[in-house]
């Protein structure tokens, strides 16, 4: 659903001689799905992540201190 720009050129009748227009349409589908959550943690915690396959989560964890 999000980031892959070839199938929006599949979807788009996968056309050989784009214009203009349609490149910028195309590279604007190229950024992926962005979901942010902040927790703030005392003591333990466990999260379950699913990842689609050929998916890609990136996952940062942070001590902040106080």
């Amino acid at each position: 659903e999000n980031g892959s720009v070839y199938d929006e050129w599949l979807r788009m009748g996968s056309p050989r001689n784009m214009n203009t227009e349609e490149l910028q349409y195309l590279k604007g589908k190229a950024h992926p799905k962005i979901t942010i959550d902040y927790v703030d943690i005392e003591g333990n915690y466990k999260e379950q992540i699913y990842t689609k396959p050929h998916g890609v989560d990136l996952i940062i964890l942070e001590k902040k201190i106080k």
